[in-house]
């Protein structure tokens, strides 16, 4: 069935918009729309934070470990 579907596809005349459009759904469809939205979430380096690990240069100079 998803082959007659594929080939319907590919037989249909189509101008370069509706071509993008099905190459666009495709890719979604292989990758997965959550994935799409991580590597767009990945792009926003000025909002990421680091959290402060354990160790030397964790705790303010001078502070103690209690």
């Amino acid at each position: 069935m998803a082959n007659k579907t594929v080939t319907a596809i590919l037989q249909k005349e189509m101008d370069r918009k509706e071509f993008l459009q099905h190459v666009g759904i495709a890719f979604l469809a292989m990758t997965g729309v959550s994935g799409m939205l991580k590597s767009v979430a990945n792009h926003n380096v000025g909002t990421t934070t680091q959290k402060a690990q354990a160790g030397y240069g964790a705790m303010p100079y001078g502070g103690a470990k209690k």
